[in-house]
């Protein structure tokens, strides 16, 4: 079953903001996690939510099974996106 894929307004901001190679692979990763919201080398925060990998940078995400909607809360790279 396919997932809804949500991004927040920090999220929109940030993937709009990249650089256009970065951003298609995020893009095609976040495709990917609207098939299966758990991938293998997902990581659960410990505050609570996610994060996946996309080289050099992260998404972070929350999961609501309810309505099977994932929501990206924050897109950046590894240095900067856990700061906010």
């Amino acid at each position: 079953m396919i997932w809804r894929i949500e991004l927040g307004r920090r999220a929109e901001h940030e993937l709009a903001e990249l650089p256009d190679a970065v951003m298609r692979r995020i893009v095609n990763k976040l495709d990917l996690l609207a098939e299966h919201p758990f991938p293998r080398g997902v990581k659960k925060l410990e505050g609570g939510g996610y994060r996946i990998r996309i080289g050099d940078y992260r998404v972070l995400y929350d999961v609501r099974s309810a309505d099977r909607t994932v929501v990206i809360s924050a897109i950046g790279h590894r240095r900067d996106v856990y700061r906010r």
